[in-house]
């Protein structure tokens, strides 16, 4: 194991003569790290020599990086068919002495389509290489033992078994990163000599596709009782129970957040500290300005009183591509990515957070904090500390991502900051939760057959008004949300977050122009959608608004 920026990594190999002793768990003395590489599905990782020259030109500036054992892998075969359009999911390979093999020797199978992570990345200095090697089906593919040996340079290799002639390591991959066919995705759980790495991919396939297919559901509430309260400075630690105790429970995934239904009719969406569908922890900060939230949870919420809950919410996505994670991060905004940084440091990813308070009472959740084994700075305002976000930004590690979550006037630095330096958008992730949604007034006509979109697709699909009535024309108020009038006006929108994080309460747009607010939609999804919840537009919109 070598240093490769942040972190420790056996992913530089070296060529190594003499015989080598061939185990279930892979080749005497070669280092690799157990979290994602290694066991018996992965004993061996072989890598297409011909792919070292088609980098090369790819990337004419490698200074000669890449060649045999860059990439991490441990068997080098010279030869055609050695390319993951023609090895196959279950191919038993021989190597042994002899000019044509023998039965002695170790016998091979192959179990797993390999996955590179960050790693690849960072062992190059090629942004966005990882992602490449997937879409490029250039990523090598993984060993099981069946029959443990020595073996070494010269030796004869060869498919001696092909039992799943369709199941090429392209095929997995095109299953795994870009196609969604349920025949196919059925048929690969079926393999026996599938890893469980690979099974539990199309299974996350096969359930995304459902997911897709399944009809847009609505949110679902809970019901939870306050099991424990501790008011800690500004802020209040909060535990629920789920009043009826189920079998099963999930754990929350890193970076959610739910929405929780005060006594008093307000809905507030929170970061979840941590938990899981039975009983979570919730951090939450009294702000100055409550609108009747923050106010009650402090004053008024009593351990015993029960209240409704929505599921869990992933917000804050994981970028596993990433060498490096940069939190940036002011007052009760940690909570947001406590579980995240965690979770980093469980699969040893590296990360540092930058946390700003107006004094060290307000550092929320300071066990957990403190507990932290990352890099942590406090900024401490009361003692003239300051976090220079700029100079974070500039000092950043190569490759690294950036998330951001405190007061608009961080954010807004943040985002200036990463302009001047031409930090790309897909490196930084902002988490809010409290909208800026006010701005000039605009008018917006629910589309119907007296005014059709220009998606053919939703010409056949207008619910609201009923085909054949003529459009509704709505006006938004400075102070409105779309989202707020489009229910005013009895049109059904189901939204979650409310302040532009998750996307729920999108809407399709047929023609005007949108001021795009919040995370929830990508660059792509821009071009035809709009979060009614915080996005505004200016004169007139025509909107879409989907049966729910």
């Amino acid at each position: 194991m070598a240093p490769l920026g942040a972190v420790l990594s056996g992913i530089n190999k070296h060529p190594r003569s003499g015989p080598i002793y061939c185990s279930f768990l892979g080749l005497a003395d070669d280092e690799h790290d157990p979290t994602f590489h290694g066991g018996p599905d992965k004993a061996v990782h072989q890598y297409c020599t011909r792919h070292y020259a088609e980098w090369a030109t790819l990337y004419p500036k490698s200074e000669g990086k890449f060649g045999p054992g860059g990439f991490g892998e441990n068997l080098v075969v010279e030869g055609e068919g050695w390319d993951e359009e023609g090895v196959c999911v279950g191919d038993v390979v021989s190597i042994s002495r002899g000019e044509k093999g023998g039965d002695e020797g170790v016998l091979l199978e192959v179990s797993l389509p390999r996955q590179p992570c960050f790693k690849i990345t960072t062992r190059f200095g090629i942004k966005g290489l990882a992602a490449q090697t997937h879409k490029l089906n250039r990523t090598g593919w993984y060993y099981r033992i069946l029959q443990e040996g020595y073996i070494e340079a010269g030796m004869v290799v060869r498919v001696i078994k092909r039992p799943n002639p369709s199941w090429t390591i392209a095929r997995c991959h095109e299953l795994v990163h870009r196609s969604l066919e349920r025949e196919s995705l059925v048929e690969g759980l079926e393999l026996a000599a599938l890893g469980a790495e690979g099974k539990g991919y199309f299974a996350r396939r096969l359930t995304e596709l459902e997911e897709r297919q399944k009809p847009k559901k609505r949110v679902v509430w809970e019901r939870y009782t306050v099991a424990r309260k501790k008011i800690e400075g500004r802020v209040v630690r909060l535990s629920f129970d789920k009043t009826e105790k189920v079998a099963a429970e999930e754990d929350a995934k890193p970076g959610s957040y739910v929405r929780i239904e005060l006594p008093n009719g307000l809905r507030r969406a929170y970061s979840v500290v941590s938990g899981t569908s039975y009983r979570f922890d919730l951090a939450i900060a009294l702000e100055p300005s409550s609108r009747g939230g923050s106010s009650y949870v402090h004053k008024s919420l009593r351990i015993g009183d029960e209240l409704r809950v929505s599921e869990f919410v992933k917000s804050v996505p994981g970028v596993g591509s990433a060498s490096h994670h940069v939190f940036i991060v002011g007052g009760i905004g940690i909570t947001a990515f406590l579980a995240l940084c965690r979770k980093y440091e469980a699969d040893q990813f590296s990360y540092e957070v930058h946390y700003a308070v107006r004094s060290a009472e307000d550092v929320a959740c300071r066990e957990i904090v403190e507990g932290l084994r990352g890099l942590v700075r406090i900024y401490d305002k009361s003692r003239g500390e300051r976090l220079d976000v700029k100079g974070v930004l500039e000092g950043r590690s190569w490759n690294s991502q950036v998330y951001v979550c405190g007061p608009t006037r961080m954010t807004e630095a943040v985002k200036l900051a990463a302009q001047e330096l031409g930090v790309l958008e897909s490196e930084v992730h902002y988490e809010a939760f409290v909208a800026d949604v006010g701005g000039d007034p605009f008018t917006v006509e629910v589309a119907g057959r007296g005014q059709q979109p220009k998606d053919e697709s939703l010409k056949t699909s207008l619910k609201n008004p009923k085909i054949g009535e003529k459009p509704q024309t709505l006006s938004v108020g400075e102070d409105q949300t779309l989202l707020q009038v489009l229910r005013q006006a009895g049109l059904e929108i189901e939204s979650s977050c409310e302040v532009g994080n998750c996307g729920t309460c999108r809407v399709k747009v047929c023609s005007g122009e949108v001021v795009h607010r919040g995370s929830g939609l990508g660059e792509e999804e821009k071009r035809d959608w709009m979060l009614s919840c915080v996005s505004r537009a200016v004169g007139t919109l025509v909107v879409d608004v989907p049966e729910v």
